[in-house]
Formats: structure tokens, C-alpha cells, sequence
């Protein structure tokens, strides 16, 4: 799986390794064992993501390796964890011009065409698939190194809880930890960290869940009036989706935010459907028991398409 990619990056000087739009913490800490990974073998790494980045993941170092760069001259691209073009945003451009590209993916449906594409959909993490790379190459773990894939598999799975978790990820994960890592601090900043404003924000959401469908389905709209007046933005919606997905007898949480007039970013989460079917309705996607999609149109009318969406799914 690995030889064509493996020779590629070995050849390669300059390097830039793009994620997608909100990103999570797999994939921001995918993108920084790589950029850490590959700078021990001598290359020149940097970062794209054309989004803002929440302050709960600056304990990996986001601000120092996040930042606007002057100089596009590379010769080798790599995308983690981002399924399609569109989800680069404005990088997608500096993609698209550079010669060589690799794909790093664990997505059910990636449409980016690459020179190698490494795909695997049962692997919990883009995390997971990097640290297998790193075992074939002259890489040696370090405790920055293991921050960030500890970060990427927690995140994905859930901090360990959804049924993507495999032993695999287990023993990778007793693997980091044998590198000293704040282990506390890492999963109190991925999974618990709240300011004041988010917890506002979170009691605007339990305060209008909708339930659909014998309370089968559990939806919740934001506003950016919920976030002009708590105080937050969109990047604060970290963690909500899975929350409400928490309630008894849900099978599907939605989580609709309003980023622009009649515009919504939704999120979806199960532990019972497979969520991605009902994001690739919406052109979107994802994983079974989280995924995405971008829907516009009057808030009504969207509620309706996506209600009658996940009404298929329902067992």
C-alpha cells in the first residue's frame, strides 16, 4: 500500500500538506505528524488549512504551524482527511498547480484524483493510516509526534467509544502514551474544555431541540443570532452534534448552523444508521457515525429535506 507513496515522498524537497475546512482533531493532528515526520527526514513541510482553527487544539502547537506563507514553490502535495476538493476551500487552487499529489484518506467516498491515493475506510483515522506510514520510513516517534496522532485517533473515534475503535487503535494509542505525552491535559482540552460563551451557547441548543419521528430523531438549528448574542462563532459548535446524539432512544442527532442567510452547515450523528448515506444526499459525506453536508434554502424547507433523508435511514 505504501511503496509508491513512500518513494514519492522521498524524492520530494518541498512539501505542503493540506486538510480540510473546520477541521477536527484528526485532522489537524494527522497534518502535524506529518509536517514533524517528514522534517526529521530533511524535508520542507508546511500546513494549509483555510479555516480558523479552534483554541482547544492550540496544545498541539496549531498557531505556531497554522500560518500564511509567502512562498508556493512545491514540489509534492499531500491532502489528509478531506474527501473532495471543495472542502480545501481557497487552497484548493494551490492543490490543484502542484505536480505531485498524494491522497491520505479513510473517508467512504473521496472524489480527489492524486498520483497515489491511499484509502482505507475501517481504519478509525487518517491517524492510524500516518502511523503506519511512519513505520516504514526513517521517522522516530517523540512526544510532539505522538500529541498528535494520540489527538487525531482520539478525536475520530470518539475518544475511544465509537464502533470505529479497533485494537489497533488501542495499541497505537498505548504506543503514544509510552512517549510521556500530557495524556490528561490532551483529553480534557479535546473532550471537555468549555469557555463560558460555549457553555451559553450549549444551553441555547438543549433549550431548542427538536424531536422528530417518535423522538427518533433529535435536531437543533443555531442561529447567528444564537452566536452574535452568546458570544461565539461557528468553530464553538465543537462537541454539540455528539452530545445531543447522546440522548436516549436517538437515533440521529442534526445539528443545523447557520453560517450565512438561508445557508446551513449540518452535521450528523449515530451510533445506529449509517450517516453518511444521508449526507451524500445533500452532496456531502463522511463516516458511518458522523458525517456532513451543506445545505441552503429556507430554514423550514431545509429541515424538511433532511428530516425525510434520515426518516430512510431509520431502522
Amino acid at each position: 500500500m505504501f511503496s509508491k507513496c513512500i518513494n514519492l515522498i522521498k524524492n520530494a524537497e518541498r512539501i505542503a500538506v493540506f486538510t480540510h475546512i473546520n477541521p477536527d482533531g484528526d485532522a489537524l493532528g494527522s497534518s502535524i505528524a506529518l509536517k514533524l515526520g517528514l522534517e526529521q527526514m530533511g524535508k520542507v513541510v508546511h500546513l494549509y488549512c483555510d479555516d480558523n482553527i479552534h483554541e482547544n487544539y492550540s496544545f498541539m502547537g496549531t498557531k505556531d504551524y497554522y500560518v500564511e506563507y509567502s512562498d508556493d514553490n512545491y514540489d509534492t502535495a499531500i491532502v489528509v482527511d478531506c474527501p473532495e476538493m471543495s472542502r480545501m476551500g481557497a487552497y484548493s487552487r494551490l492543490f490543484a498547480k502542484i505536480k505531485t499529489k498524494i491522497v491520505i484518506d479513510h473517508h467512504l467516498r473521496n472524489t480527489i484524483s492524486a498520483d497515489v491515493r491511499i484509502m482505507d475506510e475501517q481504519a478509525g483515522s487518517v491517524g492510524v493510516i500516518i502511523f503506519r506510514l511512519f513505520k516504514h520510513l526513517p521517522i522516530k516517534l517523540n512526544k510532539n509526534i505522538a500529541t498528535a496522532l494520540y489527538s487525531a485517533i482520539s478525536t475520530d473515534t470518539g475518544c475511544f467509544m465509537h464502533g470505529n475503535t479497533t485494537s489497533e487503535s488501542h495499541l497505537i494509542a498505548a504506543e503514544l502514551i509510552e512517549q510521556k505525552i500530557a495524556l490528561e491535559d490532551i483529553n480534557f482540552n479535546l473532550f471537555k474544555r468549555k469557555t463560558k460563551s460555549q457553555i451559553a451557547l450549549m444551553a441555547r441548543v438543549l433549550n431548542n431541540i427538536q424531536y422528530h419521528e417518535n423522538n427518533r430523531i433529535a435536531l437543533v438549528v443555531i442561529t447567528k443570532t444564537d452566536f452574535k448574542e452568546s458570544h461565539t462563532s461557528y468553530i464553538d459548535t465543537i462537541g454539540l452534534s455528539g452530545y445531543i446524539a447522546g440522548i436516549t432512544d436517538i437515533d440521529v442527532a442534526i445539528l443545523m448552523t447557520e453560517t450565512e442567510k438561508n445557508c446551513y452547515l449540518v452535521s450528523f450523528r449515530s451510533s445506529k444508521v449509517n450517516t453518511s448515506l444521508i449526507a451524500q444526499e445533500f452532496n456531502g459525506g463522511g463516516h458511518k457515525n458522523a458525517s456532513g453536508c451543506r445545505v441552503c434554502g429556507k430554514k423550514e424547507n431545509a429541515i424538511d429535506k433532511l428530516l425525510e433523508a434520515c426518516k430512510k435511514e431509520l431502522i
